[in-house]
Order: C-alpha cells, then sequence, then structure tokens
C-alpha cells in the first residue's frame, strides 16, 4: 500500500509542477504581448485620473467645511522650519553683536551687498 501512495504523490506533484510551468509560460507570453501593455496603461491612467479627481474633491469638501487637511499641515510645518531657521540666524547674530559688545571689539564690517540690492537701497532715499 505505501509504495501505491508514493506513486501516487509523485504523479500528483509531476502533474502540479506540469501546470505550474504551462501557467508560467502563457503568463510570460501573456506580459510580453502588446495588448497586455495597452491594458495595463489605460489601467494605471484610469487610477491616475481617479486620484486626481478625489484629491481636488476631497480639498473642495475641505474647504467647504473648513476642515485641517494634510496639505494645510504640511504648509504650517514647513512655515515653521523657515521661522526657526530665521530664528537661529537672528540668535546667532544677536550673540555676536553681544560678544563685540561685552569684549569691546570692533564689529566687523558688513558684506558688500549684490548690486540690485544696492540698486533698490538707492531708489528708496
Amino acid at each position: 500500500m505505501e509504495p501505491l501512495m508514493q506513486e501516487f504523490i509523485k504523479s500528483t506533484k509531476d502533474i502540479q509542477t506540469f501546470w505550474e510551468n504551462r501557467f508560467a509560460q502563457v503568463m510570460e507570453e501573456m506580459v510580453k504581448s502588446q495588448n497586455f501593455v495597452n491594458a495595463m496603461t489605460k489601467s494605471l491612467e484610469g487610477s491616475l485620473d481617479l486620484r486626481r479627481l478625489v484629491d481636488s474633491s476631497m480639498g473642495r469638501w475641505a474647504e467647504f467645511y473648513q476642515v485641517v487637511t494634510k496639505k494645510d499641515l504640511a504648509l504650517i510645518q514647513q512655515q515653521m522650519f523657515d521661522q526657526g531657521v530665521r530664528m537661529e540666524k537672528m540668535v546667532t547674530l544677536l550673540e555676536t553683536i553681544r560678544d563685540h559688545v561685552v569684549t569691546g571689539t570692533p564689529r566687523p564690517a558688513e558684506p558688500e551687498a549684490p548690486k540690485a540690492a544696492r540698486k533698490t537701497a538707492g531708489r528708496g532715499k
């Protein structure tokens, strides 16, 4: 009985292997065809169009109901980061001025402004 069962299992594995290989061949041929590429391209374009439609609809909905969106939060985060950078520059400048006042050393000469800035400054006078 055992040899019969082993033969049955072997034949089942052979059949499974045959169909797996055949399916792989058919899929490979199908994927290489131009029709498949065209169908996938249309499907992806449709998905992208749907995504744009959903994004615009959600944006209009959020604006109508005055709901905060991810884009709003990202904009606020960027503004806070920019403000933080400006504050760091101001702190550095104030520390430099304080050090010069405390030590009594003259303040270093300011770098020359670009020509466009000098022209603008000259117009205001």
